[in-house]
């Protein structure tokens, strides 16, 4: 600020106009580089954050199954209505002899990804929920089962839509879900 004072002291006025003209300019440049750098990073930790896997497991050492289910769910703190909700679960089992990780709060965000009409589109509770503390893992023979649910009048997804598991590097079967009609119904294979 004193450095603006001493030189609108010592330019003429043209020359000043011009100079704070610049300055201003400068100033645009440098906001809308901050902007675009700061997205740039909280994008790249939002990807980093849901896909941080390596997959050191081999892929026919479990079973992953998807699940999808329409019911009634008393979900509001009106006691006199129920909604109808959709269920999307989630289902493995261990069948190596190398354990795998569970599908607690912690595993999920690192292991899971939900998928909507074939894009990640992970649900909040994803990420959210009670952790055991320790290694958890699933040794041979041991299954582990995660379900998200939504009301069914949401039409959250649209009216007809997609939606299949990702855990590790294998998908579960697509299912196609009709929300008008509470029906879901495999996709190909």
């Amino acid at each position: 600020m004193i450095f603006l004072v001493f030189v609108h002291l010592m330019l003429p006025c043209g020359i000043m106009q011009d100079f704070v003209s610049i300055v201003n300019k400068i100033k645009k440049v440098i906001m809308k580089t901050s902007i675009f750098i700061a997205f740039i990073i909280i994008c790249s930790l939002k990807t980093s954050f849901s896909q941080a896997y390596t997959n050191n497991q081999n892929t026919k050492d479990f079973i992953i199954e998807s699940f999808v289910s329409f019911a009634e769910n008393d979900y509001t703190r009106d006691r006199d209505v129920n909604k109808t909700a959709i269920y999307f679960t989630l289902k493995i089992k261990n069948i190596g002899d190398t354990p795998i990780p569970n599908l607690g709060a912690i595993k999920r965000s690192q292991y899971v990804n939900f998928i909507v009409n074939d894009s990640v589109n992970n649900p909040l509770s994803l990420y959210n929920g009670a952790e055991i503390a320790g290694n958890q893992m699933l040794s041979k023979g041991q299954e582990d089962t995660y379900t998200w649910w939504i009301s069914n009048d949401a039409a959250t997804f649209g009216e007809i839509f997609t939606v299949q598991w990702q855990y590790i590097d294998k998908f579960t079967q697509k299912h196609r879900v009709n929300v008008k009609a509470r029906t879901a119904e495999l996709v190909g294979k």
